[in-house]
């Protein structure tokens, strides 16, 4: 799974995800339940005039997310999971 970029202008950034070639609508929680599936987002397509700030800020964003799944022999490592769930913040009532 990726993350495409497309730059219409110097205000407006569409996003999408691209599953093995399904491309849809970018929200969070696919993007999170894909990546949480398979354990790794790709390197991201960027289209249009994306500054090397901003190209580097997205490569960075990628490889944050990556790094928050934990990830053994290629795959998700469902054990690890626990680990996510004890830092968790606690609710406020």
């Amino acid at each position: 799974m990726k993350l495409l970029f497309e730059k219409n202008d110097s205000q407006t950034v569409v996003v999408k995800i691209d599953h093995e070639g399904n491309i849809q609508d970018f929200d969070y929680v696919t993007m999170l339940q894909r990546l949480l599936d398979y354990g790794v987002l790709d390197d991201s397509e960027l289209t249009g005039d994306f500054s090397e700030t901003e190209r580097t800020s997205i490569a960075s964003m990628v490889a944050k997310l990556n790094d928050c799944v934990p990830v053994n022999n290629g795959k998700l490592d469902s054990a690890d999971l626990s680990d996510i769930k004890d830092n968790e913040p606690e609710s406020v009532e």
